[in-house]
């Protein structure tokens, strides 16, 4: 977890361990534009807010 202001940022190992799934699934939900990333040197990190973005995502009924 890294800390920019008043912005948390979680790395793809932390988010992978937080929803118990991999970190290949995390990359992949960025990769499809599922869960918004943005990539620091090596690492991807993930906002508290782009992952509570996701969640809602879940939480919508899907359209027919």
């Amino acid at each position: 977890m890294i800390k920019i202001g008043d912005t948390t940022a979680y790395d793809v190992q932390e988010v992978a361990e937080a929803f118990n799934i991999t970190t290949a699934t995390v990359r992949t939900y960025i990769k499809e534009g599922k869960l918004k990333g943005a990539r620091f040197g090596k690492r991807y990190y993930m906002t508290e807010q782009a992952i509570k973005d996701y969640l809602e995502t879940l939480q919508k009924p899907k359209e027919q």
